[in-house]
């Protein structure tokens, strides 16, 4: 390394070695400051070099692959010029970002600066050709996203980065057209070609896997340390051996540089435990327990007000030496999954930052029902209030039983999905809800202990997307969380109960789902809300109180306290 950049043996340093050339780059571009590379990065680098023709690297979001990618199709160019290369990606925007940051290191790199463009050759967002080379038909490299008219194209380096996303891979019809678009690139190989795969799952019957039963070679860099029996496709071996050492513990990173534990476990809190699993951890087949990601568990039980909620309440599983297990509430879900009730809640209580309620019309089929969900916020905590449904017409006792929950519960806006008649639902329901309307300081309000009056808007709201992705997807990461609170007759619910723990990704996976998107709808509605670090605003409110009660809660020699729940 102390060589100067015109020596011989400098040079072909460069060219020989991959993990070289990425290291002098990064170190040139000061990128060696803010993503310095570790083992498992020149892990990946010493994968991309010397890997069978059809190959693959299976890493975790955010490690960084496509730029070690864009990396190794600059080096491949500075050993053969005469090299064409095929981006592609998802969407051609990602495919020219690529590109263009291929293209940067060559005007910017010192050693790569002889391939600059000379003025005769291809130079756009999506086409690029490297200075002094003969006249082709295809450039140099050239941007394109899946859906784009590659056919004709010809590559000795295709390189499809990430091609599987949640748009390109939701639907089994899409997954389904995803793998036709990706056969083309046999076709348009040139012979002695290498192709060259970049992805993180994004479904359960990821592409990737379908690759690997038909001979291409892929390995997986996991963002943490298998544990015992966890299924990886071709966990890479340089890792194993860290194992078999004992230089690492299963469950650590693999990259702390990049990820810490604390990092990971903020991602798994955001995401949710089944997506971290696929999408960070890498199992390509997820046992019961995330396959089924929503668990009963998860709720904070406890008897919800339509008007306040607590400043703070907290979940856990035992208070002291006592379970805070709810008892009463039957086991609807699968093996001990059962529900638990606070180890603290705020004695002063507040009213709700707002409340809404969403409601998922019947689809029309036989049994399908009209569902509603009453959900209020506080403090990054999301209170489950009300679920019902009704089978059946819109007849005025329906609609009026959907305005009186409203009022009752001190609704804001009532969101109509309008999928299926949805916006003939909410024009039927507006004089439904008008008739109830409460004048500011009537008597009426005053009764009601409304100084304000009530009303509440009613709107359409259109979805998109796989039901089931969307349902897991928002609630998912809120319970994993503990910031569902559910009422004891929303648990109680069976129907409710057993769609919320029997959905899986898979479509079509229930019978009906109406009251699961119900609530999947309403909690959606407070999504930008959920931001909130409810720790912090505990803490800004009355911290010291706060761990007074915690401590409260704590046995004592001789007098084990009651739980937490059954004294409130």
């Amino acid at each position: 390394m102390t060589q100067t950049i015109t020596g011989t043996q400098y040079v072909e340093h460069l060219r020989g070695d991959l993990r070289f050339f990425v290291h002098e780059l990064w170190r040139f571009h000061g990128l060696d400051k803010v993503a310095p590379l570790s083992d498992l990065e020149y892990d990946i680098l010493h994968w991309l070099q010397n890997g069978p023709s059809r190959r693959g690297v299976i890493a975790f979001r955010g490690e960084g692959k496509s730029y070690q990618t864009n990396a190794f199709v600059a080096w491949r160019l500075l050993n053969d010029p005469e090299l064409k290369v095929l981006l592609v990606s998802a969407s051609q925007t990602k495919s020219r970002d690529n590109l263009r940051q291929i293209r940067t290191w060559i005007y910017h790199t010192p050693f790569l600066q002889h391939l600059r463009q000379t003025g005769d050759g291809l130079d756009s967002a999506d086409k690029f050709d490297v200075g002094g080379i003969r006249p082709a038909k295809n450039p140099s490299i050239a941007a394109f996203g899946i859906t784009g008219q590659i056919t004709g194209h010809r590559a000795g380096l295709i390189v499809p980065d990430d091609v599987e996303t949640p748009e390109t891979a939701m639907t089994r019809e899409m997954r389904v057209k995803l793998r036709e678009r990706v056969k083309e690139f046999d076709s348009i190989l040139l012979p002695k070609g290498q192709t060259v795969y970049l992805g993180t799952y994004q479904n359960e019957e990821s592409i990737y896997l379908d690759l690997a039963k038909s001979g291409y070679a892929f390995r997986s860099w996991p963002a943490r340390y298998p544990m015992p029996g966890d299924a990886l496709l071709n966990f890479s071996p340089t890792l194993q051996r860290k194992l078999d050492k004992g230089e690492a513990k299963p469950g650590e990173p693999t990259a702390p540089l990049r990820f810490n534990s604390d990092d990971l476990s903020a991602r798994e809190a955001s995401v949710g435990r089944s997506t971290f699993a696929m999408q960070f951890l890498l199992h390509t087949n997820l046992s019961n327990a995330l396959l089924y990601p929503l668990k009963m568990a998860d709720f904070i039980v406890h008897p919800v007000h339509p008007a306040k909620a607590p400043r703070n309440i907290a979940w856990g599983k035992h208070a002291g030496n006592n379970s805070t297990a709810v008892k009463d509430v039957p086991g609807y879900g699968l093996a001990d999954d059962c529900c638990y009730g606070p180890i603290y809640v705020d004695s002063d209580w507040l009213p709700y930052h707002g409340t809404k309620m969403f409601i998922d019309p019947s689809g029309g089929k036989n049994n399908d029902e009209t569902a509603w969900a009453i959900v209020g916020q506080l403090h990054g905590y999301l209170y489950i209030k009300r679920v019902s449904a009704y089978r059946g017409p819109h007849s005025t006792e329906n609609l009026a039983s959907i305005a009186s929950d409203a009022l009752h519960h001190r609704v804001n806006d009532i969101i109509v999905e309008d999928n299926y008649g949805g916006t003939m639902l909410a024009q039927l329901l507006k004089p439904a809800v008008a008739r109830l309307f409460i004048e500011a300081n009537s008597e009426k309000a005053k009764e009601l202990d409304l100084p304000h009056g009530w009303a509440a808007t009613v709107e359409p709201l259109h979805v998109t997307g796989q039901k089931e992705l969307r349902i897991i997807n928002t609630l998912e990461p809120v319970m994993n969380q503990h910031r569902l609170v559910a009422d004891p007759s929303v648990v109680k619910d069976e129907v409710l109960m057993t769609q919320l723990t029997r959905i899986t990704r898979q479509r079509n996976c229930l019978k009906h789902d109406d009251r699961i998107d119900a609530l999947a709808g309403a909690v959606g509605l407070f999504t930008e809300l959920m931001d909130q670090d409810a720790a912090r605003t505990v803490k800004q409110i009355d911290a010291r109180e706060y761990r007074r009660h915690l401590r409260l809660s704590q046995p004592r020699a001789g007098h084990p306290p009651e739980p937490a729940w059954a004294r409130l």
